[in-house]
């Protein structure tokens, strides 16, 4: 889950970009953007632009504490949490601050997603937050009980992350409006994947669940010992 999703050094609080000029040369081509953890809704991983012969040292970026989750790229900007509560979004080509967006606690290994013109985001106070990708002020929050660790993921007009309180939760994209919930028996830790129609997920009572990603009608779930 989480403890691996490399990119930046937790000690170092720095974001280093890496040959990001082939990213920015992409123009509008989504093959150089990256929105989420793991890049796509089913988490597939996969980069589809090729890497350059020679990795280089483009920028760094500064933050006040650890990263500890990965960074979102789409278009001309990067988007990264901190554990110091903040939500930065910098410019692609130059590591340039664009503007910073204080959560309501520290925001660990929740990833950002950004999906439709708002980045996602959860931090350890439990509270989940969708940002103006432009502006970055807020347009809405949800309050779950518990830390929220898992990296948001989104599909349409739906938003689906894993709560410490036990439970895997639905909500409107656009609002934050709850569509669903699903009470597991541990904190549900890892992200959501998401194919076909289907929401898929572990947590720490150690059951695969699959799930209708419209309904929240549980699928199957396999105990995996």
């Amino acid at each position: 889950t989480g403890r691996w999703r490399g990119a930046v050094a937790a000690g170092s609080a720095l974001v280093v970009a890496l040959s990001v000029a082939m990213a920015a040369r992409q123009d509008a081509n989504e093959a150089g953007f990256w929105p989420m953890f793991r890049r796509t809704p089913a988490l597939d991983g996969r980069a589809l632009g090729p890497l350059p012969a020679v990795l280089r040292l483009h920028w760094s970026f500064q933050a006040k504490d650890s990263i500890e989750s990965s960074p979102a790229i789409v278009g001309t900007t990067v988007y990264v949490g901190s554990m110091d509560g903040v939500l930065s979004a910098i410019e692609l080509s130059d590591g340039k601050l664009r503007w910073q967006y204080q959560a309501t606690g520290p925001i660990q290994e929740s990833s950002p997603c950004v999906h439709n013109g708002l980045v996602y985001v959860g931090d350890l106070n439990g509270v989940f937050h969708a940002v103006d990708a432009a502006t970055g002020k807020l347009r809405w929050s949800f309050k779950t009980d518990g830390e929220i660790r898992s990296s948001p993921n989104a599909v349409g007009d739906r938003v689906y992350v894993g709560s410490y309180d036990q439970r895997l939760y639905c909500l409107s994209a656009a609002t934050g409006a709850l569509v669903w919930k699903f009470a597991t028996e541990g904190p549900v830790h890892g992200t959501p994947a998401i194919d076909k129609g289907v929401v898929y997920v572990s947590g720490c009572d150690e059951t695969f669940r699959a799930f209708d990603a419209a309904t929240g009608k549980l699928l199957f779930e396999l105990p995996l010992g």
